[in-house]
């Protein structure tokens, strides 16, 4: 009996060997990491253009240790650093609603005095245009100013609105709207009072100023077309216009493969933002729900019966950081440690690791040093000396191989039962 349980532990054991650590043959790129490691825990910050040379998917990037043929593998949480924004709605009630001729006046009554810096104001009527004052005050005798002539808009015919307020954090019990200006008495049906607080994170900035512009009396559109450096996952962009008169235009970003400078009706665009820029938002920002890895973009400004926008001498390129949590083995003396990422043509199908210390994130200190990425290596496949093939390269021969050990187990079992 026990020289089948020796045959079964010898398959088991075949079969877990199948599942291999990550090898620097299998690897395009090496970023060499800076030393000494003194501590087991450590981050790692990763350039824009890292995210160019791996697959859409991110799994094709290893931290390996190398010390002469010995190969092992580092853990890792990779982490996004954009903004964390944490909002906290505050309860009010509409105390007094008034017009006459200096204009409309709300005010909202606050439980005690909470923090706020952000407003929104829903308005019954169709179309408006409004300069509106916003006022604190604790006993409704002293008021003072927090926010002055902004602008409030409604449109329509192209289904635009802008009735916000954001303003540094103020703190007062009594909140006072004054709208100016209005022809017709402004009907209130909803305000949003929040206090927003964001945590700032990393981003990566790339101002472009060589653009390409091309005006299409046609379909009355404005094309910009750019490139960054190396492709990258962009997540934001920022259009810098110089206009004389207010605007407000739908705007479509798209990004190619193909690369703008070949002819427009060879190259293939894909959209990735359908937004608006104004003259009435402080800043020109087009935000997009995902981040898109590209290198040439297109940006058209739809500008239906207005002039072109007259000048766009800018766009900003944003790119949210990201980083590499890495916890160091212990008592691993002398091994070479780097980032080996871009995994070769002819290298087996790579899957994104799954390490443990992702489910112990409270373990990790409160104060965790950067170490620092060494300049990009290119590993040429005839520099390398690559692993011995395995055996069995066709995944059907394993299938067969394994249906003949099955056989194989089968075929005892039926003798045993047969002397039993």
């Amino acid at each position: 009996m026990n020289k089948y349980k020796i045959l079964i532990g010898i398959i088991l054991l075949w079969m877990s060997s199948q599942v291999e650590a990550a090898s620097p043959s299998e690897f395009s790129y090496t970023r060499p990491i800076e030393t000494p490691i003194t501590d087991e825990w450590h981050l790692i910050e990763l350039p824009p253009a890292f995210f160019g040379k791996v697959n859409q998917i991110q799994s094709d990037f290893r931290i390996l240790g190398v010390k002469g043929n010995d190969t092992i593998e580092v853990p890792y949480v990779l982490r996004k650093l954009g903004e964390e924004k944490e909002v906290v709605k505050v309860k009010h009630e509409v105390i007094n609603q008034v017009y006459n001729k200096r204009g409309a006046f709300f005010t909202f009554e606050l439980p005690r005095s909470p923090k706020v810096n952000d407003l929104y104001f829903e308005f019954k009527n169709e179309n408006f245009d409004w300069r509106v004052n916003l006022e604190g005050s604790n006993d409704q005798k002293e008021w003072f100013t927090i926010v002055e002539n902004q602008r409030f808009i409604k449109e329509r015919a192209i289904h635009f609105e802008h009735s916000k307020l954001k303003f540094p954090t103020v703190n007062y019990r009594y909140l006072r709207l004054h709208v100016k200006g209005a022809k017709e008495q402004p009907i209130l049906l909803n305000a949003s009072i929040k206090e927003k607080q964001i945590k700032k994170g990393k981003w990566h900035e790339f101002t472009v100023t060589d653009i390409k512009r091309k005006e299409l009396k046609s379909s009355t559109r404005t094309n910009l077309y750019f490139s960054v450096p190396a492709p990258m996952l962009v997540s934001e962009f920022e259009l810098a216009i110089e206009h004389p008169q207010d605007y407000h235009r739908v705007i479509e970003a798209a990004f190619t493969q193909d690369g703008w400078l070949r002819k427009e009706k060879d190259t293939i665009y894909m959209d990735i933002i359908l937004n608006y820029v104004s003259s009435v938002y402080p800043a020109n920002i087009l935000p997009d729900n995902k981040e898109t890895l590209a290198k040439d973009f297109r940006i058209s400004i739809i500008n239906y019966d207005n002039e072109p926008l007259e000048k766009v001498p800018s766009i900003k390129v944003r790119s949210i950081g990201r980083e590499l949590l890495v916890r160091f083995p212990k008592n691993k003396e002398n091994y070479k440690y780097a980032l080996y990422y871009g995994q070769l043509e002819d290298a087996r199908d790579m899957k994104a690791p799954k390490y443990d210390i992702r489910y112990f994130k409270a373990q990790v200190p409160d104060e965790v040093g950067y170490l620092q990425l060494k300049e990009e290596v290119y590993i040429a496949p005839d520099k390398v000396e690559l692993e011995p093939a395995p055996l069995i390269t066709n995944s059907w021969w394993l299938w067969l191989l394994m249906g003949v050990i099955i056989l194989v187990l089968g075929g005892f079992t039926l003798m045993m039962v047969k002397n039993v």
